[in-house]
């Protein structure tokens, strides 16, 4: 939701089996935050589904969902899936099977999260920087790039 509703502050988000739409899920849940009776339009406003739309160009989003997920239904993830898909938007789609809630919480969706990160936060440039120190460049026809010399 942060990645949809400020752009401004975050580029790359995962959501791990995420409630997208309040409607969805149960509603004694979110009507214990949302209040009672509650509006239409605070579910609009909420909706993941309906807010598809703001995913920017620059902004990189992995959803993460569990097959046998009984505490968020997975259809909820697989509605902004199509949400994204209809508006064109680049996104990941995981889907781990065999697995519930918190999907991304097991050997293979942490290493799925921890490659999506590496990539889109530019994390092995990040170390390579940090363990190699910072780069020279040469100016002229013979550039080269490299550690800086000592």
């Amino acid at each position: 939701r942060a990645l949809l509703a400020h752009g401004e502050v975050y580029s790359v988000a995962v959501a791990d089996c995420g409630c997208h739409d309040n409607r969805v899920d149960k509603m004694w849940w979110n009507e214990q935050w949302m209040g009672y009776p509650v509006d239409a339009s605070a579910y609009d406003a909420a909706s993941n589904v309906l807010q598809a739309r703001a995913l920017r160009d620059d902004q990189r989003l992995m959803l993460v969902v569990g097959e046998l997920d009984e505490n968020v239904d997975p259809a909820c993830t697989l509605q902004v899936a199509g949400a994204l898909q209809a508006q064109e938007k680049d996104f990941e789609l995981l889907m781990v099977m065999g697995k519930g809630h918190s999907a991304a919480d097991t050997n293979y969706g942490r290493r799925k999260l921890l490659a999506f990160f590496q990539k889109h936060l530019h994390l092995d440039r990040q170390r390579q920087a940090r363990d190699e120190g910072p780069l020279q460049n040469e100016p002229g026809p013979s550039r080269q790039w490299g550690p800086a010399p000592a």
